[in-house]
């Protein structure tokens, strides 16, 4: 039976995934024992930072000539958003948890995909009969 560390640490993996589409643990070693460090899918990658994968660097995830994951950049964040520090993690060492779409995916996508279009779509909507109801009251 596992220990309720290691359940709550589940618990909290699976949400991170639903909402966020992703997220991972990093293995430390902690004097002669191992621990997991929870990483939000939202610390991996800097996501203010632009990217082109030419270079074998995908939103947070290092990969070799084959597409295969060599380590995982983590950053810390400021309160104001402002990512620092980051870490690059071994691949052996952080297990990557996402759902992918796609086979050549690195990133999983939130649940909430679907609903978030629709939810932006059904705001202008309702930005643009506010600005037409403005307009046809100054009329």
């Amino acid at each position: 039976m596992g220990s309720p560390e290691g359940f709550v640490l589940g618990q909290l993996a699976v949400e991170h995934r639903t909402v966020d589409g992703d997220c991972g643990f990093a293995i430390r070693r902690v004097g002669s024992g191992l621990k997991l460090q929870l990483v939000p899918g939202t610390l991996i990658g800097n996501p203010q930072a632009i990217g082109t994968g030419d270079d074998g660097y995908y939103q947070g995830i290092w990969v070799n000539t084959y597409g295969k994951p060599t380590s995982y950049r983590v950053f810390k964040v400021m309160a104001s958003g402002i990512y620092y520090d980051p870490e690059d993690i071994p691949a052996e060492n952080f297990v990557h948890y996402f759902d992918p779409f796609r086979v050549d995916q690195y990133r999983g996508v939130t649940d909430f995909h679907a609903a978030i279009r629709t939810a932006r779509m059904l705001y202008e909507i309702l930005e643009a009969e506010k600005v037409g109801v403005r307009f046809a009251t100054q009329q």
